[in-house]
């Protein structure tokens, strides 16, 4: 159901996710279809409404096909920071070496 500019109403909706699942991440699935209207001829914008997603995905969608050559949602979460401290290893390690001998 779509109010006014053609956004969907979210009267009488309803989601239902399980424990783990993002609410954002849509399937690969759905993703290779809307790569296959566009690459089939139909505009980023008219394969985004066929499907239901926004043209900015779709447009997201086709950089990522063009650039990295997959539509596969990137790894979320996880650590991101350890290879800045692996990258330093020694150098802190030598510097609290150094302090303990100073002691």
């Amino acid at each position: 159901m779509c109010i006014g500019g053609g956004f969907p109403s979210a009267v009488g909706l309803r989601f239902s996710m399980q424990a783990g699942q993002e609410a954002n991440m849509l399937s690969i699935g759905l993703r290779s279809r809307l790569v296959a209207a566009v690459t089939g001829g139909l505009s980023r914008r008219a394969a985004a409404e066929r499907f239901g997603v926004s043209v900015a995905g779709a447009v997201r969608w086709m950089q990522a096909l063009n650039t990295v050559g997959t539509v596969e949602a990137k790894p979320q979460g996880g650590d991101t920071t350890s290879h800045h401290i692996e990258a330093l290893r020694d150098v802190i390690l030598n510097a609290t070496k150094a302090r303990r001998l100073a002691r």
